[in-house]
């Protein structure tokens, strides 16, 4: 019974812990993912360095992006990668 009951024991926190913190996580990055794949030039977005702009264009896996909207053309090319967030 010590060896069935420990197994049982281990079961219960494996799944605990997917339960609790693995499958959140995975439900999380992919809405991110979601996110970023529906970006379209207009969208105002938060890179991870917290740099906010407006994206110009979208060229394969990377954004451009218009850091200096009232002063004049101020572009940054960034990778999808580097999207913290759209911002509504």
């Amino acid at each position: 019974m010590g060896t069935i009951g420990s197994l049982l024991i281990m079961l219960l926190l494996f799944a605990i812990f997917y339960f609790m913190i693995i499958l959140p996580q995975k439900k999380a990055m992919q809405a991110h993912e979601k996110e970023i794949s529906e970006i379209v030039a207009g969208d105002r977005v938060e890179t991870v360095s917290r740099v906010y702009g407006k994206v110009v264009s979208v060229i394969d896996d990377d954004f451009v992006i218009n850091i200096a909207e009232g002063s004049g053309e101020l572009n940054i090319r960034i990778h999808k990668q580097g999207i913290a967030r759209v911002v509504k």
